[in-house]
């Protein structure tokens, strides 16, 4: 063969074992991916029922850069377990482990702060 259509073969040949060994890859973290969700979705079951979720959330508001005493009530729906079962699980561990207590969330600067206070139930 001439040299120059030998490597062209030689360059297709390790680009089609290149895509062989990308897609086999992509394959096994499809698979990963998947017990992951599996997973976090029968933990999810375990711990706190079938969802969707409802997380009530008590909220002080910042009126002028302080956070006033009046507390407002926040429901929260989470998105469905078939869409985002990981972050959904994550989320509500969080919750659970008190872990947003007393946290301040703030948008921009603080006068649009609002503070979280307790209890912050989860409910099915």
């Amino acid at each position: 063969l001439h040299p120059k259509i030998s490597a062209e073969l030689l360059a297709q040949e390790k680009y089609s074992e290149l895509e062989r060994v990308e897609t086999a890859m992509l394959g096994r973290i499809d698979g990963m991916e998947k017990q992951i969700q599996d997973s976090a979705r029968r933990k999810m079951e375990q711990r706190f029922g079938r969802g969707p979720y409802h997380i009530e959330m008590m909220v002080r508001k910042a009126e002028g850069g302080i956070l006033s005493g009046q507390l407002h009530k926040v429901v929260l729906e989470t998105a469905l377990t078939t869409e985002m079962p990981h972050a959904i699980h994550h989320f509500l561990q969080m919750i659970d482990t008190t872990l947003w207590e007393g946290m301040t969330l703030m948008k921009g600067d603080m006068r649009h702060a609002s503070s979280l206070s307790s209890p912050s139930t989860i409910t099915v």
